[in-house]
């Protein structure tokens, strides 16, 4: 009885350390979701990036506020 007994604390054990790891996941950085037009349809497509991934996306583009301002100013 006592084999058993160890037996059966010894499966019980490594699964309680790894309940314990999925308790504590790291944190989500939180979407954000900007509607895009895509070229041939009339519909605008949805992307969800963190804002760490728009601020990349955003700086490789070139173009900051000021300028998409100015460019919507001369389309008007």
């Amino acid at each position: 009885m006592l084999h058993i007994t160890i037996a059966a604390f010894a499966l019980i054990a490594p699964g309680q350390a790894q309940t314990s790891d999925a308790a504590n996941p790291p944190p989500k950085e939180k979407k954000i979701c900007r509607s895009e037009a895509v070229t041939g349809s009339i519909m605008p497509r949805r992307t969800c990036r963190t804002a760490d991934e728009w601020r990349q996306i955003d700086k490789a583009s070139g173009i900051d506020e000021n300028q998409m301002d100015r460019l919507r100013d001369r389309m008007h």
